[in-house]
């Protein structure tokens, strides 16, 4: 395979802004020209109610984190709450993939369980298999979360109980760039990372009326749930079978080798 197999492919990163390094670097190591539009940013939550539950976290059999972002307003919540990281020494951890995990270790904690899989469903199976019934679980969430750990977890008969502490916002300042580089006809290639940067992608693209305009663009969806979203609006996508933007880039790559892209 050629050094640089994306070399004059413009590629949309539309991660959040903190977060769009790690895939700008992917892209460009791979010689391809990558263009950051960051559709969402994220507000964290901070009440009387949130504070008292982050007081509480000692009290659960295990505490479920299911972003980086999730273990990053977790960490901040502990310091206001004055929580330090060794008072949940007793708690288990469960990260819903690597990356998620790899923060919780940059934070002084250790992840017990991480599923094979790096999605929800994946995660409340491993939870299911390991954790008693009865066990009482924290799950660490975002606004836009879905719910699948919640449900999965109660009906296997877990006390599970849902803490949101960080909200998706669509980012209205990424509007004109979006909408320029479509109807400009500047993108080969469209990445997401997650259904909440699709919502907010269409939501541009339906204001401006691009639409048609979609056609000569390839998306490449970091997972199953990512890929659902986009094919809800009736678009095909590239997906990879390890849920990663490692693996995600590298299923780019094979689609450009072969000229489909």
């Amino acid at each position: 395979m050629q050094q640089q197999p994306l070399k004059g492919k413009t590629v949309l990163v539309t991660r959040e802004q903190s977060q769009a390094g790690a895939l700008t670097e992917l892209i460009e190591k791979a010689g391809g020209a990558a263009v950051a539009a960051p559709l969402i940013y994220f507000q964290g939550i901070i009440s009387r109610e949130v504070l008292m539950l982050i007081k509480e976290a000692a009290s659960y059999d295990w505490i479920v984190l299911t972003s980086i972002n999730g273990v990053r307003f977790f960490q901040e919540l502990l310091k206001k709450a004055s929580v330090p990281a060794e008072a949940l020494s007793c708690v288990k951890f469960a990260a819903v993939g690597n990356k998620t995990k790899a923060a919780l270790e940059k934070a002084g904690i250790q992840a017990d369980l991480v599923p094979k899989k790096f999605v929800a469903e994946e995660l409340a199976k491993s939870l299911i298999a390991h954790a008693g019934e009865g066990s009482r679980v924290l799950i660490i969430r975002g606004s836009l979360s879905r719910s699948v750990l919640l449900t999965e977890l109660s009906h296997a008969g877990m006390s599970a109980k849902e803490l949101t502490i960080y909200r998706t916002v669509h980012n209205e300042a990424a509007e004109e760039q979006i909408g320029e580089l479509v109807s400009d006809k500047k993108l080969d290639i469209a990445t997401f990372t997650s259904s909440s940067t699709v919502n907010s992608f269409m939501e541009i693209i339906h204001k401006l009326g691009l639409q048609s305009e979609l056609n000569s663009i390839c998306f490449a969806a970091i997972g199953p749930v990512t890929g659902k979203t986009l094919k809800k609006y009736g678009l095909t996508c590239i997906q990879p079978n390890e849920y990663t933007m490692e693996a995600m880039v590298k299923e780019i790559i094979k689609a450009v080798s072969k000229e489909e892209i």
